[in-house]
């Protein structure tokens, strides 16, 4: 399957919704499905392909790359943060720079517009490491807190507060952060990987249809 050319799918984490209830070790988060259900099932949205950008839109996402990329350079050379490869960080993301070297991010993930990993907590005059794993997708507006380890594969929904571990391959979301999906798989950007084949599969039948 061929990486994506751009990160989507900001609103996807927020569109399922189920029971749940507290872990019993008060730590990891935990779903419950439904009763009568072995998963919650996920609700189909239509996916359309996005238009060609216009020359003058290219200038302007090629100047913004650049300004990515020394952001990130800073971040991982002049402040010591573990920021692996192929990650993209949104300009007004919010790391932690009382104690950077507590920020670790995995390869291929996406942290959005004013989302915020903490790695400090002054009232408990705490400094903590905080993990985010490989191709994660961290929403919009999402706060993760100090020393929380967020397992690869997952989607951490707009607006989400994450104050427990959340397990590999899971979706999570509210406030504070409950799983509303398991066992799902991402690919780089964190984008859904059946999501994305689907949409894929679209666009060639489009282009097919066209010739």
């Amino acid at each position: 399957m061929s990486e994506p050319s751009d990160y989507g799918f900001a609103g996807e984490p927020c569109m399922n919704r189920g029971p749940y209830e507290k872990p019993d070790d008060g730590h990891a988060l935990q779903a419950v499905p439904p009763s009568g259900t072995s998963d919650v099932e996920p609700r189909r949205t239509r996916v359309t392909a996005m238009r060609p950008p216009s020359l003058q839109r290219r200038a302007l996402l090629l100047i913004r790359d650049v300004v990515i990329r020394a952001q990130l350079f800073m971040l991982r050379r002049m402040l010591g943060m573990d920021i692996g490869k192929d990650v993209r960080i949104s300009l007004r993301a919010k790391l932690d720079f009382a104690n950077p070297r507590g920020v670790h991010i995995g390869d291929g993930s996406y942290v959005a517009f004013d989302s915020v990993i903490f790695a400090h907590d002054l009232s408990r005059h705490m400094h903590a490491d905080t993990y985010v794993g490989r191709n994660c997708f961290i929403g919009a507006h999402a706060i993760i807190m100090p020393g929380i380890r967020v397992g690869d594969y997952c989607i951490v929904g707009s607006g989400a507060v994450v104050t427990r571990d959340v397990p590999s391959g899971s979706i999570v979301a509210g406030n504070p952060a409950k799983i509303i999906r398991s066992g799902v798989k991402t690919i780089k950007g964190g984008i859904l990987e059946d999501r994305y084949a689907e949409a894929l599969a679209r666009i060639n039948q489009r282009e097919n249809k066209s010739e």
